[in-house]
């Protein structure tokens, strides 16, 4: 099993399933900075958005699998908040 959590988000590909700012859901991007409480990711037109993590739900797209994962889990420090553990089975 691996605890995603642990794992730092910049480079990742997803899309916006639910979001607290409307405007953003069904937008897909790159995670480009990762902060305590925000993704700053880039969509297909290179344009930056700012995203929160709390209210958040988007799909990953991790190897060949896709997840759709609430980003409250992500919130804080990359090496503190493993300790919220979502675990994913291989």
């Amino acid at each position: 099993l691996a605890n995603i959590t642990k794992l730092n988000l910049a480079g990742a590909t997803f899309e916006i399933m639910a979001c607290k700012l409307p405007q953003l859901v069904g937008l897909e991007g790159t995670v480009i900075d990762e902060m305590s409480s925000l993704l700053h990711f880039a969509d297909q037109n290179g344009t930056i958005h700012k995203v929160p993590k709390n209210g958040t739900r988007v799909l990953f797209r991790l190897a060949t699998r896709c997840y759709v994962i609430d980003l409250k889990y992500f919130t804080g420090d990359v090496s503190n908040r493993h300790k919220k553990g979502i675990r994913l089975s291989k």
